[in-house]
């Protein structure tokens, strides 16, 4: 058969059923783009997975996108293994609204022990991004949640969800590290966030070199000191013109900036508070939402500063101030230090917690660092960066407004639900498979993740004996449920290699001049290459596939 009938035949024959590479675009290139780009996004470029459209902003192309489908089908999987199901939610609509929404009317907390997720796309402004897929302006999520009647039903299903997360993770060969943090989303709460190690992350945690423990260094327990002995000197103003920053005052007062303290106005529900803080260290707003036992809670606005320090933003402390005063730790151990006056263009020196001012609380508030110790076992903790790839969160046990999380049941008598939250970024997951998974070559991607299972090509396209052989190889993997993808292109054997390589298709067969024999060329991605008989492949198939799951 000439070659171009034999094109028209496979197009009439197999239009709308057979994945062949001439028809679906996937532009694979020799050189990625510059270095200076993040890993994961040279190799999905130069394998052809995704193009960025502009600075953090990616779209998926065909190969990238079924990536993406057959990751969402591995995490549908998981959760409809516990009876959560998929919905649509209009972009309008938070996930909290629906389950909100759902109780209204309730008369039981039996009659809700249900579970929904959706897709999201997340949209976030104000950052640089750097680093590919792991740091976009845009991506892709699953967030979901189950209620339930009671904290034991609460705390099964939160273990099942964790191990859920710990096995899709492990199966994609990706590193991650299980870390507690305090909700910023539910004050009391605690998240268990799956982080990804990586040098130059967003997220900081802390891990304890004797016990392990992780932990957000938002989140750790520092503990509290004793107040310094030393003498308390006479209170000063200081004329500091517009020097607003702790960087500005240690270099305009000659002083160390663990000797100054800042005072930040917050927004706690409708109350303005001033939460003082060495001006070293940095606020934990987790600990001061679950301090203050607030629902919101955000900076004051320009106005509300002035509102309550009757001055420009820069120069706010806690004498006189028109607030309520949280004190951290460290600020009630140390005497005679600088804080805003409360006057534009004026700082206070020789500050003394309880003969200028009063605090009404004081609590832990800071972040820790590596000077600290682990709080449960008092050995050095490390500080390591990463990315957080998901959460799971228990609400009910603490949640602040536990009038949301309230029906009046037929005996007129309150009952609570206890939600299970949850959350996945698939393009950070993504994007931590693709650097987990490639060599020299190109991608190495895991089979259940990889576009295709198994790409099948002849070695001479005209060749109709070598063509027609694998067209039926692919019929006959496809009808076994194989992702199959057919390199039909009229093109050197070679290219064909090595983009089947650069795509990281797991299983490349070949069909070539020893067709007339029976014999075809198996090709694993890190394997030697092997003979077979092409009536014994699909045998040898499962075959290698029981040792493979053996094996895992």
């Amino acid at each position: 058969m000439p070659l171009m009938q034999l094109q028209v035949y496979i197009n009439h024959k197999h239009r709308g059923e057979m994945m062949q590479y001439s028809k679906i675009y996937i532009p694979t290139v020799k050189d990625a783009v510059q270095e200076s780009e993040a890993l994961n996004y040279r190799l999905l470029h130069k394998a052809g997975y995704a193009r960025k459209n502009a600075a953090g902003i990616f779209s998926l192309l065909p190969l990238g996108n079924r990536v993406l489908q057959r990751l969402i089908s591995i995490i549908e999987d998981r959760l409809e293994a516990f009876d959560i199901f998929e919905i649509f939610l209009s972009p309008t609509v938070s996930i909290e609204d629906f389950y909100k929404n759902i109780m209204t009317g309730k008369k039981s907390a039996k009659e809700l022990s249900i579970g929904a997720w959706h897709r999201k796309t997340n949209i976030v402004e104000g950052i640089r991004p750097r680093l590919g897929l792991l740091q976009p302006k845009v991506w892709e999520a699953i967030e979901g949640f189950k209620l339930l009647e009671n904290m034991d039903a609460l705390n099964i299903e939160h273990n099942i969800a964790v191990e859920a997360y710990r096995k899709i993770m492990r199966d994609l060969n990706v590193d991650f590290i299980e870390v507690e943090q305090l909700s910023w989303k539910f004050s009391g709460e605690w998240d268990k966030v799956f982080l990804l190690p990586y040098e130059n992350g967003e997220d900081s945690i802390v891990r304890c070199t004797g016990c392990g423990k992780s932990t957000m260094v938002d989140s750790m327990a520092c503990e509290a000191i004793s107040q310094a002995a030393e003498p308390e000197l006479e209170l000063k103003m200081e004329y500091t013109p517009q020097v607003k920053t702790i960087a500005e005052l240690t270099e305009y007062l000659g002083v160390e900036a663990s000797d100054i303290v800042k005072t930040l106005i917050y927004k706690g529900d409708d109350k303005l508070y001033g939460v003082l803080i060495k001006g070293n260290r940095e606020l934990s707003e987790a600990k001061l939402k679950k301090t203050m036992n607030c629902h919101v809670l955000r900076p004051a606005t320009a106005e509300e500063v002035f509102e309550a320090t009757n001055s420009e933003v820069g120069f706010a402390g806690p004498i006189g101030l028109k607030a309520e005063i949280i004190c951290d730790y460290e600020v009630a151990a140390i005497k005679n230090v600088i804080v805003g006056a409360n006057k534009t263009d004026y700082h206070y020196m020789n500050v003394v917690l309880g003969r200028d001012f009063e605090a009404k609380t004081i609590a832990d508030l800071r972040n820790c660092d590596a000077m600290d110790k682990c709080p449960e076992c008092g050995v050095n903790i490390q500080l390591i960066r990463g990315f957080s790839l998901g959460q799971v969160r228990k609400i009910g046990s603490s949640h602040t407004n536990k009038q949301e999380l309230m029906v009046i049941n037929n005996q007129g008598s309150p009952e609570y639900f206890y939600i299970l939250d949850f959350e996945l970024n698939l393009f950070r997951i993504l994007a931590a498979v693709v650097e987990a998974n490639h060599d020299d070559v190109g991608l190495v991607m895991p089979r259940q993740l990889a576009p295709f299972d198994v790409v099948v090509m002849a070695v001479h396209s005209d060749n109709e004996v070598q063509t027609n052989a694998a067209i039926q190889i692919y019929e006959d993997l496809n009808a076994l449920n194989y992702h199959v993808l057919l390199d039909d292109r009229i093109d050197r054997v070679s290219l064909k290699f090595k983009d089947s390589e650069l795509i990281g298709i797991p299983l490349r067969i070949t069909v070539g001049r020893k067709i007339n024999e029976g014999i075809i060329e198996l090709k694993y991605r890190n394997e030697e290459m092997q003979e077979a008989h092409i009536n014994n492949l699909t045998e040898l198939l499962l075959t290698n596939e029981a040792e493979h799951v053996k094996e895992t």
